[in-house]
């Protein structure tokens, strides 16, 4: 071992200037050095890992080695048997790297010809070199992270990696591969981490291309052979960037090497070099008068220059389009997505500006599925400057809409709030900004900014020319403010209403006609309410179309007692107003629901009618809180000195008898000692409330509230009833005698 570092190092200089020498004449002349120069120069080259070029060199010295093997010595063992034995040396190879992922080894036994086993008749049913070219990126891998590890495990405590001074075969598995360690060249022999850790980070990585150049002039291996997925020597080459390989290949383009040979996918050498981005790769391709430049995947049809547009791969982009015959159109054959589109999509706008300079480029093309260009794209994804660099192109068409629903580029830009995309589209001079979707919705940009709550969008579109704030949507007639008083954008509902023209009462058009207001109430939006019932011209007690309910009943009805004070405190409220269809008053619905902070509101008003039923059956107020058995509604409706406590129904009900029905014992109770006298003769089905409170106490009319009745809550009112009776007759009594 040190025999061979001390002849590299007597003859080091010898060996440049053989190299220089040999360099400058044709490597037909190879044959003027002497045994001894090819031995200098073959360690030269072995000890230097310059770069895979220098391997043209170093295997012509293997191959004059092997002629004439006699004239080298026994130090030279392992030169004879990598230039003898090529076959001996790559399987020792392929196995190492197998040993060190601790898999099987699969070339220790040949039992086919030797042809066979280069060609793909082994374990791996695969040709040897191509197996090489795929698993070379993993050998280096796997290499580094050993080396890696052998510093860190040398590491003394202070820190400081002895280095490694003698050559050595590596890696410690008896392979042939020779890794050469580095020598300082001071006496002091430094010990460094920070100059191994270079050493490493460094080192060169051709030698693990070795066995691949020795099979490729072993005589009857056959470099076209390809693997069970159609792949090739050349084809792996071209996908994993090995330009020196390539390039010496492609000397052999129409002897058994095909460049447009696909794969069993439809891969072809230039699209995987494309779609890696191996731009010398592509150069070497694109110089072969045999290159297919638009040859697509079988599969889906994508282009080397769709490949290398998906991938952000700028120069190779380059380097298509300088090329003659190439279609910068071609789209792919399961969307129809061009180059251009899937530039866009990525967001790539090196690439999108390289396509828009060619001048065939056709900037409009959308997709054969759906209709969506490469503006629709961009302005969906939100990248600003590719849309600037679309819209720089003067065939751009702005409002170009996809073909499944009509949604436009700038209605994209604004659903998802990408304001700076929207200021760009709305400085186009032939923006529509009021074209709506075309299926059965009919949004329109501005609706589905406010829907959304992009205030900063709705701002800019508000103010562009022509924007129709009112515009309505097709199938319920909502509009923009109602969409934003829906979902509680209060930002964009001030927006809105500070708007030239803005409708404030526009209801919806079908069946339900609410209004901005009655959906702010209906969904609890506080701050949207104070906002419409601050601007002027609110008709505040609209009602929908269908029942007549208004915001303030719907407010009531919602028990929200906030929205319910800021509606009273409008001048226009009619607090009595009831719906349509039954005559439900905002009180009534209030007490039947016992929201006792909304009633409490309502009855401080001195316009309330407290006594005001609903037109069905001519239930009041006090008649639900009381069937419902809201005993605090109750109370403060008692209170209330215009309430009528033995109003009943149209069927003769009273707030007592339902009370005493359901077996509400509080209710009864609030009933009984209120200052308001009850009617216990009034009778339905000749019962009054005492006959009620019985067990088996029936009436067919209000199956409705069976499941409610408590029969232990019956005796009790009973009690109660008596229990007050009494009283009053005692009470009566005492008055006489006095």
């Amino acid at each position: 071992m040190h025999t061979h570092y001390n002849l590299y190092n007597s003859y080091q200089d010898q060996a440049v200037k053989v190299l220089s020498r040999l360099k400058a004449i044709s490597l037909s002349s190879f044959d003027v050095l002497s045994a001894k120069e090819r031995y200098v120069l073959f360690f030269h080259l072995r000890r230097t890992q310059q770069d895979i070029e220098s391997f043209r060199y170093f295997e012509d010295c293997l191959e004059h080695i092997a002629k004439d093997s006699s004239t080298y010595t026994t130090r030279s063992q392992p030169l004879r048997v990598l230039a003898t034995s090529p076959q001996k040396y790559v399987r020792s190879f392929i196995n190492s790297f197998l040993v060190c992922k601790k898999a099987e080894p699969w070339c220790t036994v040949d039992d086919h010809s030797q042809a066979n086993f280069l060609n793909g008749k082994n374990a791996v049913d695969a040709p040897v070199c191509v197996w090489l070219a795929e698993n070379i990126p993993e050998m280096i891998q796997l290499w580094l992270h050993k080396e890696m590890k052998e510093v860190k495990a040398k590491m003394t405590p202070s820190g400081i990696v002895p280095s490694l001074w003698s050559n050595r075969f590596v890696v410690a598995n008896r392979s042939l591969l020779w890794i050469p360690s580095q020598r300082s060249r001071t006496s002091a022999r430094r010990k460094s981490v920070c100059t191994d850790f270079i050493v490493l980070r460094n080192l060169r990585t051709t030698i693990f291309f070795l066995p691949l150049l020795l099979l490729m002039s072993v005589k009857g291996i056959d470099l076209s052979s390809v693997d069970s997925e159609g792949r090739s020597l050349f084809y792996c080459s071209c996908r994993n960037g090995y330009v020196d390989i390539v390039r010496r290949l492609l000397t052999r383009v129409g002897n058994g090497i095909d460049v447009n040979q696909q794969t069993t996918g439809g891969w072809t050498p230039l699209n995987a070099a494309c779609g890696k981005g191996h731009a010398k790769v592509v150069e070497l391709l694109l110089a072969s008068s045999e290159i297919d430049v638009n040859q697509a995947l079988t599969t889906d049809g994508r282009t080397p220059l769709f490949m290398a547009c998906q991938n952000g791969h700028a120069l190779v982009v380059e380097l298509l389009l300088a090329s003659s015959g190439i279609e910068v159109n071609q789209a792919s054959t399961d969307f129809g997505a061009t180059p251009l589109y899937v530039a866009c999509q990525q967001g790539n706008a090196p690439v999108v500006e390289l396509l828009l300079t060619s001048s065939v480029i056709e900037v409009n093309q959308a997709l054969t599925t759906d209709g969506r260009t490469p503006l629709w794209m961009t302005c969906q994804d939100g990248n600003a400057p590719v849309v600037e660099l679309l819209l720089a192109s003067s065939a751009i068409d702005v409002n170009q809409a996809r073909t499944t629903d009509g949604a436009t580029p700038l209605f994209m830009s604004c659903q998802n709030g990408h304001a700076l995309v929207v200021e760009l589209l709305l400085a186009s001079y032939d923006i529509d900004v009021n074209q709506a979707v075309t299926n059965n919705i009919g949004a329109t940009s501005l609706f589905v900014a406010c829907q959304q709550g992009h205030a900063p969008v709705v701002k800019l579109l508000l103010a562009s020319s022509g924007i129709d704030v009112n515009q309505a949507m097709t199938d319920d007639g909502a509009t923009p403010l109602l969409m934003a008083c829906q979902r509680g954008h209060a930002p964009v509902v001030e927006l809105l209403l500070a708007a030239s023209g803005i409708d404030i009462n526009q209801a919806m058009t079908n069946n339900i006609g609410a209004t901005s207001l009655f959906v702010a109430c209906q969904n609890r939006h506080t701050l949207v309410v104070e906002l419409l019932l601050a601007s002027s011209g609110i008709d505040v007690n609209q009602a929908t179309t269908d029942d007549g309910v208004t915001p303030l009943f719907m407010a009531c009805q919602k028990g929200n007692a906030p929205i319910v004070e800021l509606l009273l405190t409008s001048i226009d409220i009619n607090i009595n107003q009831a719906m349509t269809t039954d005559g439900c008053t905002p009180l009534l619905i209030a007490c039947q629901d016992g929201h006792t902070s909304v009633v409490d509101c309502l009855l401080r008003r001195n316009d309330i009618n407290s006594n005001q039923a609903e037109t069905t059956w001519g239930g009041t107020p006090l008649l639900a809180a009381c069937q419902y058995g809201h005993t605090s509604v109750v109370n403060l409706l008692l209170q209330n000195m215009e309430c009528d406590v033995n109003q009943a129904t149209d069927k003769g009900c009273t707030p007592l008898i339902v009370a005493c029905y359901v077996g509400h014992y509080l209710v009864v109770k609030a009933l009984l000692e209120s200052k308001n006298e009850l009617n216990f003769s009034a009778l339905v089905e000749d019962k009054n409330a005492i006959d009620f409170c019985a067990a088996d106490a029936r009436v067919p009319a209000w199956e409705f509230i069976e499941e409610t009745i408590d029969i232990e809550g019956r005796r009790m009112c009973l009690e109660a009833i008596r229990t007050n009776m009494i009283k009053k007759k005692n009470h009566i009594t005492q008055l006489s005698y006095s």
